[in-house]
């Protein structure tokens, strides 16, 4: 009997915060990518930064985090997959390859309103095409305050 409500305890912890019935807001496949194709077309790629301190800031209003980068490598950089860690997380990102020598970026959309008051983290996961490191995280720090 414990271990159902055991079980039962963290299938509702992580369906809180995984965002159950949002349906694919927090996990986009880039079907047209091409990164299986077999081929070694990996790049490299240099973030402008993966991890920022929003601060404190006030619950309500929808928070735009814009992740930069530039395509260092000789090949096209792709985005194969994205993934958010909670529903309160939507993004946005090149759906086509971003040519060498060129930047894009990632935006993450934190829909604040249903938040908590309190000291947070949020991440996102992406699986590209970059060398020896495919997947790359994208993480912001934030406190939400009534005022």
């Amino acid at each position: 009997m414990k271990r159902l409500l055991w079980g039962l305890a963290v299938f509702i912890l992580f369906g809180a915060c995984n965002g159950l019935g949002n349906g694919d807001k927090n996990y986009v496949k880039n079907y047209g990518s091409g990164i299986a194709s077999g081929k070694d077309d990996s790049t490299t790629i240099r973030w402008e930064s993966t991890f920022y301190d929003l601060g404190v800031r006030k619950r309500g209003p929808d928070i735009d985090v814009e992740y930069t980068f530039k395509n260092t490598g000789d090949k096209p950089f792709l985005i194969d997959s994205i993934y958010g860690t909670c529903g309160c997380t939507l993004f946005d990102f090149p759906r086509k390859p971003v040519a060498p020598g060129k930047s894009g970026s990632v935006t993450i959309r934190y829909v604040s309103s249903e938040q908590p008051l309190a000291i947070m983290q949020r991440s996102i996961y992406l699986k590209t095409n970059t060398k020896g490191h495919p997947y790359h995280t994208l993480a912001f720090h934030i406190e939400l305050s009534e005022k």
